[in-house]
């Protein structure tokens, strides 16, 4: 029963959406009509009114004969302006079509408060009446059934002769008695066969045709629309009214399909949409309440002609209808029984044959023979009112093919099959400009999509990526891509919602490309790898990349510039995938990472020297942030596996293990810098690239590196003794410090970075850089060699690293001071100076609360005696004349 419900909603959801899709076309055609002819019936009123000239007496008029008055004659108004192709109304002039049933109240009112209403009403009320005379003299036996029928007969041809020697007379108050005649003989009959079984099937229904023949050939002679509805009414509510809930459903459906053919007939000879749509209505309404209520398996064969002849006569009513005038498939008539009887058809179809395996399938796929068939008959007559129904029907045979794929398959090959099928309706759509199979196209490759997830989960193992599941996955990508590049090489002949909805439909043909082949490999790891993060992230990798070189091939060969610079997607991929594995990889390499990562980054620079070499002028920001991206990865790679190295290989407290840190940055940024013409590509051909996007990165976390190196490792050594400057540690400091200023020298050279760096800033930042690494480097080396521990209590309170710091920064200042004095360089004399200030301060805050007296007496004579030779070697240097003049 799921089955048969998950492929209803299918069904369902497919015809509510070209149904509406078509009567929103179809309205705002209808509005334009409207529009056009109100605004032509305003020009031809102003014509109209412009034809006579007004004539106007001038009284102040100067004539030579005061007698005389001369008329003025105005000139006629200037003509109105051509009429328009479309008329721009505003919306809030636009009134919004009625549905329905707005439109089936509308005809009810129509028909009571028109004409002789008083007469309308009466035959309505004798119509029931008779009806419940009927019922009561059922229920209390009051007279021979036989006469009781007799008598009601008679009564209905007498009103009916009498309204048929009405028509000329009096036409409206004729037509009315006709037709309540008719109904009652209708009724009677029906009551004669179904209740008491006073006449046979065989007579009955040579009656009901003669009076249903009557009432056709009645409302066709007499032009009548109300007649033929009211005997259709009275047709269609007759066996409801004296029903006993016991009938043959047999006998109602063959008496349905007896009122169908006179609907038939009359539509042969008349464009009566009601009518049309009335019989519709009727005929699959009850149809549908009584295969809900009383249908069971063994009524298929007496049931399955009847709805095989009801869907037969609706296809053909629209048809001779279009043979009288063009079928106007906006309004609700016309569309609603192309459309709804292909639907209900359908619907009523499956309900017969549930159960039976691929018999829906099969029954689809009928119905869609059917309407080509149709639709090519259509076609081979040059009538032009049958163009726009056999495009319909062509349609509606497309749905049904569509149909009739989740009706055979599961979710997972429908999926695949709808989103081929998408393909191929957009490129039909785009060669033959019809826009309606181009949006249905759209709302099936998204519909492949839902019906990819309504599907059952997966069962036994089959061979990886060689199955339903993985196939479906790339299938349905597939037809996203090819629509997105369809509308990409034929942007000439959408529009423009449907350029920007190229992107979308690009964007989920990625998603689904990486959905497939990420979750594919994952529910195939679990059964060999268990929860083996490592290899499943490594896996994962590894098809995305190959999935990379694939689309950028395809790329290559269709010129789709789109797809080629998706495949700089890998880039981020890695990076990501980069991230994920530090939480729970020992390395990057372990689990045959060496494999993946080591295909990725070669694949990757293949794409980006195709597209330098191949598509140079058509660089962005995009391949920009490829190259310092792949830069990125490479780097955090080698840094992590050497972090591993150090951790595998060496103690933890070790500096050697820091030191292997930062050998890896301060090489990658030192090639860049000093060593690009070794590398003609990537670096030398894009080298403004690397020295900014590339190495600010690589900058800035070797800086940050630096600093906290510098105060949380005690750069021990071991095995050998530790010397300053001359250790793991100190030396890959300065290895930092000297490439980083290298990186800052040579930026500053350059034009591009000349808008945010200068001189002066530089030469703070990288001053206070080495001001504290110094500081580390002094503070360590006491550490080493006096023992006080490496943490910042110990150090602060300690009187030999006070009194060091004292003396060293003094030192600090006087070499900047004479340095600056040599070079004239005030604001960097005053840097100096300043330093000095603080140590004073210092001093005296610090120092001075020591309890150790003669590291007082030693750290202020130092200080003192170094400042007596500063103040003599390095005066102040003058102000410059800018200076002076600020």
């Amino acid at each position: 029963m799921w089955f048969f419900y998950n492929k209803l909603i299918y069904v369902v959801l497919i015809y509510i959406i070209i149904v509406h899709r078509k009567m929103a076309r179809m309205k705002i055609d209808f509005e334009k009509d409207i529009k056009i002819l109100k605004h032509r019936l305003d020009v031809l009123e102003d014509k109209k009114e412009g034809l006579t000239s007004k004539v106007h007496v001038n009284v102040n008029s100067e004539v030579t004969d005061p007698g005389f008055v001369m008329p003025i004659l105005e000139p006629l108004p200037p003509s109105p302006p051509p009429l328009p192709l479309e008329v721009e109304t505003p919306m809030a002039e636009i009134k919004s079509e009625p549905n329905f049933f707005e439109i089936i109240l509308e005809k009810i009112k129509h028909y009571f408060t028109t004409g002789n209403t008083i007469v309308k009403v009466g035959v309505v009320l004798i119509f029931f009446g008779i009806s419940f005379l009927l019922k009561y003299a059922i229920d209390n036996d009051l007279f021979p059934i036989e006469y009781r029928l007799i008598a009601c007969a008679f009564f209905a041809l007498v009103i009916l002769k009498i309204g048929w020697n009405l028509r000329l007379k009096s036409r409206e108050y004729g037509l009315v008695l006709q037709g309540g005649g008719i109904g009652v003989l209708i009724l009677t009959t029906f009551v004669s066969l179904k209740s008491y079984a006073l006449i046979s099937p065989e007579i009955a229904f040579s009656l009901l045709i003669s009076f249903v023949t009557a009432t056709a050939i009645l409302s066709i002679k007499q032009d009548s629309l109300n007649l033929a509805l009211f005997g259709l009414v009275g047709g269609f509510f007759a066996p409801i009214l004296v029903s006993t809930g016991s009938g043959n459903h047999i006998i109602l459906f063959s008496y349905y399909a007896l009122l169908n053919m006179a609907i038939v007939y009359i539509s042969w000879k008349k464009s009566w949409r009601t009518l049309n749509l009335m019989g519709f209505i009727f005929t699959f309404a009850i149809s549908s309440i009584w295969g809900v209520l009383k249908y069971r398996p063994e009524f298929y064969w007496s049931t399955q002609p009847f709805l095989i002849l009801f869907f037969l006569i609706y296809l053909i009513i629209p048809i001779l209808f279009a043979n009288k005038k063009r079928p106007e498939l906006k309004g609700y008539l016309d569309g609603t029984i192309v459309f709804g009887n292909s639907i209900f058809s359908l619907l009523l179809q499956l309900q017969l044959i549930e159960g039976i395996p691929y018999a829906g399938s099969f029954s689809s796929l009928g119905f869609a023979s059917v309407y080509i068939f149709v639709s090519r008959y259509l076609l081979k007559h040059k009538n032009e009112n049958y163009r726009l129904l056999a495009e319909a029907y062509i349609s509606i045979s497309v749905i049904f093919i569509t149909v009739a794929i989740p009706l055979a398959f599961d979710g997972f090959k429908t999926a695949a099959i709808w989103s081929l099928e998408a393909s191929g309706l957009y490129w039909f759509g785009i060669r033959q400009n019809r826009p309606f199979a181009r949006g249905f196209s759209v709302f099936l490759i998204f519909a492949s999509s839902v019906a990819f997830f309504f599907a059952r989960s997966r069962g036994s193992l089959d061979l990886l990526f060689l199955n339903t599941y993985f196939m479906s996955c790339i299938l349905i990508a597939s037809g996203f891509y090819v629509m997105s590049y369809l509308s990409q090489i034929h942007q000439d002949k959408i529009s423009s919602s449907e350029k920007e909805l190229s992107n979308f439909t690009f964007l989920f043909g990625t998603l689904w490309w990486v959905f497939g082949g990420v979750s594919e490999i994952s529910y195939y790891l679990k059964y060999f790898q268990g929860s083996n993060r490592g290899f499943l992230s490594n896996a994962q990798l590894l098809y995305l990349t190959i999935c990379s070189l694939i689309l950028f091939t395809i790329a290559r060969k269709i010129v789709w510039n789109k797809l080629r610079l998706l495949t700089h997607g890998l880039v981020f991929t890695m990076f990501l995938y980069f991230l994920l594995g530090l939480s729970y990889l020992n390395h990057p390499f372990e689990e045959y990472g060496y494999v993946s990562w080591a295909l990725s980054i070669a694949s990757y620079y293949y794409i980006l020297f195709y597209n330098d070499q191949k598509h140079s002028e058509q660089k962005n920001i995009l391949i920009d942030i490829g190259h310092a991206g792949i830069l990125w990865v490479v780097v955090g790679l080698l840094v992590v596996e050497s972090h591993w190295i150090g951790n595998t290989f060496i103690q933890e407290s070790s500096a050697w293990k820091y030191a292997a840190h930062g050998v890896i940055p301060i090489f990658v940024i030192w090639f860049i810098t000093e060593k690009k013409d070794i590398l003609k590509w990537p670096i030398l051909k894009n080298h403004s690239v690397y020295m900014s996007l590339g190495l600010i990165p690589i900058v800035a976390s070797s800086w940050l590196w630096l600093m906290i190196t510098n105060w949380l490792n005690t750069g021990s050594a071991e095995p050998l003794i530790y010397i300053p400057i001359l250790n793991p540690l100190d030396l890959s400091h300065l290895g930092v410090m000297f490439v980083i200023t290298l990186w800052f020298m040579r930026s500053l050279k350059t034009s591009a970075h000349k808008q945010f760096l200068n001189l002066k800033d530089v030469g703070v930042f990288l001053g206070v850089t080495y001001f504290i690494w110094l500081n580390g480097l002094l503070c360590r080396a006491i550490h080493q060699y006096v023992g006080i521990p490496y943490d910042f209590s110990s150090l602060f309170s300690s009187v030999i690293v006070q009194v060091s710091l004292s003396i060293y920064w003094t030192i600090l200042g006087i070499v900047l001071m004479v340095f600056a004095a040599k070079k004239v360089l005030r604001w960097l004399w005053l840097i100096g100076a300043g330093l000095l200030g603080i140590v004073v301060v210092k001093m005296f805050l610090i120092d001075l609360s020591s309890t150790e007296r003669m590291a007082q007496v030693i750290s202020f004579i130092g200080v003192g005696i170094l400042f007596l030779i500063v103040g003599y070697f390095s005066p102040i240097p003058p102000k410059t004349i800018t200076e002076e003049k600020s």
